[in-house]
């Protein structure tokens, strides 16, 4: 077994996400009791995360957020293509900060790793 706090995954890895129409409050009344709070609240705070990140499948991006006691604490990474340079951090907070707590990981990321490290690499 590989430790997710040593192995982040991608985000919202193993959630599943559904999508309904706006006008169809029967639809959203047999999907609602699906709802898992506390997934949804670890799927937010890591999609905070990727969107400052500007994050796609092509990125080496993982994350990892858990939820315990009423604080939800996230941990990421960001890795060089090759694997050679990895940058992490944790930020934590009340689920109610989730948005902030995303995005404020992924500004330490950023900040730790210098801003051409996500970018696309560029043929010479």
């Amino acid at each position: 077994r590989l430790s997710p706090r040593e192995f982040p995954t991608a985000v919202a890895q193993g959630a599943l996400g559904l999508q309904i129409r706006n006008n169809d409050p029967g639809t959203r009344d047999l999907v609602t009791p699906l709802d898992h709070t506390p997934t949804r609240l670890c799927v937010e705070t890591e999609r905070a995360m990727l969107a400052v990140l500007d994050g796609s499948c092509q990125s080496a991006i993982g994350v990892h957020t858990s939820l315990k006691n009423g604080q939800l604490t996230c941990l990421g990474q960001i890795l060089s293509p090759s694997g050679a340079r990895m940058f992490q951090s944790t930020a934590e907070g009340t689920p109610a900060n989730r948005i902030r707590i995303g995005q404020t990981l992924a500004n330490n990321l950023l900040f730790q790793a210098g801003p051409e490290f996500l970018a696309p690499s560029r043929p010479t």
